[in-house]
């Protein structure tokens, strides 16, 4: 289960809000243009054009609408002992 991330254009946005309008949240994070949660996944819309899908199918969703993805799923680090101890 990751994030994904499309960059979308405004007319796009617009396409994707149409499609989602039944799954739509009336409660949108700061800098959204709108929210949706599906069976499947949740998405969110931002003004900068980027959309962000999450959930167990959120891969599947996003590849529904093509264009440049961005995996945001981050991957722990391990951390060194410091030497002196």
């Amino acid at each position: 289960m990751g994030n994904i991330v499309l960059n979308k254009s405004q007319d796009e946005i617009r396409k994707m809000k149409e499609h989602y309008k039944q799954f739509l949240n009336d409660k949108l994070p700061p800098g959204s243009l709108f929210a949706a949660k599906t069976p499947a996944c949740a998405i969110t819309a931002y003004k900068s054009g980027k959309v962000l899908f999450q959930g167990k199918e959120g891969e599947a969703e996003a590849s529904k609408w093509g264009g440049s993805v961005q995996s945001t799923a981050q991957k722990g680090v391990a951390k060194q002992a410091p030497s002196h101890l």
